[in-house]
């Protein structure tokens, strides 16, 4: 059976091809830029820590000229709502931040302090319409907001 087909629609596939191609042979390379300019690391291995969902190593924050280690895995199902603290929230603060840089609608961004408070929770109702939220939510909101992805 021979199958007819346009020049055109020929031509768009094997360019669509082409690129699926490029892409598979290149995919570690792409996801070391994306973890690259994400500012994301890849979650690693911890021994003797159990968590629920996936995980993603917290890193260190400096708050107030003291510097806090927060290499605690971060669960990305966490609900995240007014009185929680630690570095699921810092992470949440930095997402918020990204999202009021592209969308503008709050003058001024939130102090990363890892802290859900009232301006975090303010934040989060703004862009989000809820008081509560994960991580795996929040990149979800990000990606809405920028078209860009988060990879923990």
């Amino acid at each position: 059976m021979k199958l007819k087909m346009k020049p055109r629609t020929f031509l768009i596939l094997a360019m669509i091809i082409v690129v699926i191609t490029l892409i598979a042979i290149n995919w570690k390379a792409i996801q070391a830029w994306l973890q690259k300019t994400s500012g994301s690391t890849p979650a690693t291995g911890t021994t003797g820590t159990t968590t629920t969902g996936p995980v993603l190593t917290g890193g260190t924050t400096t708050t107030s000229g003291s510097t806090t280690n927060t290499n605690q895995p971060l669960n990305l199902n966490k609900v995240l709502q007014r009185g929680v603290t630690g570095s699921e929230v810092t992470r949440l603060q930095q997402i918020l931040n990204s999202v009021n840089d592209s969308l503008h609608r709050i003058s001024t961004n939130l102090v990363v302090d890892a802290n859900f408070g009232t301006k975090t929770e303010a934040m989060l109702q703004a862009y989000a319409g809820t008081k509560q939220i994960t991580l795996n939510q929040a990149a979800n909101l990000y990606h809405q907001a920028t078209g860009l992805y988060i990879y923990f």
